[in-house]
């Protein structure tokens, strides 16, 4: 993907926000807060998408405390308090590029991490082909060292809480027999980290693991059964996962067959 000018973003940071996200979401994908922050900070320039400004909770006095900063500020606090530079002291962060910081409806970009869960989220106003162009060389990035138990593609108006179980954003993509809140619970059990060859759903794109990979289909292996019935493709990205990218008009079909198979986590039954 060819970076982005200078001119061209600034051009974009003065535009009106469709304000609908369109995010790639992590789940079970282990890192530490600064080694992302030092690696996605130069490659979000790199890439013609500045990073300005940087949410996080910070261990302070035995308790975490909100600090909300220009990244930097926040680099200069670690060249003069040496607390700043041990990833245990933070709990969750937030990197982003906004009109106003503490607004989220002007946020244009952004990479949140927090307790094994990575979302990745662009406002709708970029181009579609380059936020996926983006997000394909991100999650290489990112899943060059680490693996993930799954991730998928979703888009929301106005919010990104459809990751979390958001009952209000369930109907906002056309997914079969969905149910948020089945998801939700299970997120929160001591089941989930065991998710193993189970999905949410299946989404146009869809991060899996060997566990995924190893499923078969019909009597055939999965990479295969995909390419037998045209049902997208799957290539590996980074040390133990694949993306797999499906057909818009397929979709729905192998929805019912992941549902039918029993893998599908978030769905009425």
């Amino acid at each position: 993907m060819e970076s982005n000018t200078k001119k061209e973003i600034y051009g974009m940071l003065k535009k009106e926000l469709i304000k609908k996200r369109i995010c790639f979401v992590l789940y079970g994908y282990e890192a530490s807060v600064l080694t992302l922050f030092d690696k996605l900070v130069p490659f979000y320039e790199e890439k013609g998408y500045p990073l300005k400004s940087i949410d996080f909770d910070f261990l302070k006095d035995k308790g975490y405390k909100s600090e909300s900063l220009p990244i930097e500020k926040f680099l200069e606090k670690r060249e003069v308090d040496i607390s700043y530079n041990i990833s245990n002291n933070y709990k969750f962060f937030h990197i982003f590029t906004a009109k106003r910081r503490r607004e989220p409806l002007t946020w244009h970009y952004s990479f949140d991490y927090n307790e094994k869960v990575v979302n990745i989220m662009f406002d709708a106003i970029y181009e579609r082909e380059h936020i996926f162009s983006f997000f394909k060389e991100i999650l290489s990035l990112l899943l060059k060292d680490n693996n993930a138990s799954l991730g998928y593609l979703f888009e929301q108006e106005r919010s990104t809480t459809y990751l979390l179980g958001d009952c209000w954003a369930e109907h906002q993509m056309y997914i079969y027999k969905e149910n948020a809140e089945v998801w939700r619970r299970f997120r929160l059990s001591d089941e989930f980290p065991h998710i193993k060859n189970r999905y949410r759903h299946i989404y146009l794109q869809n991060i899996l693991s060997v566990y995924h990979i190893e499923e078969m289909f019909d009597g055939i292996p999965f990479i295969q059964w995909v390419e037998k019935n045209a049902y997208g493709t799957v290539e590996k990205i980074g040390k133990e996962n694949w993306l797999w990218t499906i057909p818009e008009e397929k979709q729905h079909e192998i929805q019912v067959i992941f549902y039918n198979k029993g893998l599908l986590i978030g769905v009425d039954r």
